[in-house]
């Protein structure tokens, strides 16, 4: 196991771990509110896991995270 010391780097490592594991998708449907563009999924995604909605990918990837944190 790779061991990094406390700190910005060790926070950025994580950082980058979680986001390793999410998908963002572009949909743009067909409706003029553009809310719900972008979805985030974890990428072992399964039918009825969390879904993570935005206007953009940051949002729906902070809409998912929000989700699983308050699950």
């Amino acid at each position: 196991m790779e061991v990094l010391p406390i700190g910005n780097l060790y926070l950025t490592h994580l950082k980058n771990k979680i986001m390793a594991q999410i998908t963002t998708i572009y949909e743009y449907p067909p409706i003029p509110i553009r809310d719900y563009d972008w979805s985030a999924i974890r990428k072992d995604y399964e039918g009825g896991d969390l879904i993570g909605h935005g206007r953009t990918a940051q949002d729906a990837i902070e809409d998912l995270i929000n989700q699983e944190e308050n699950k």
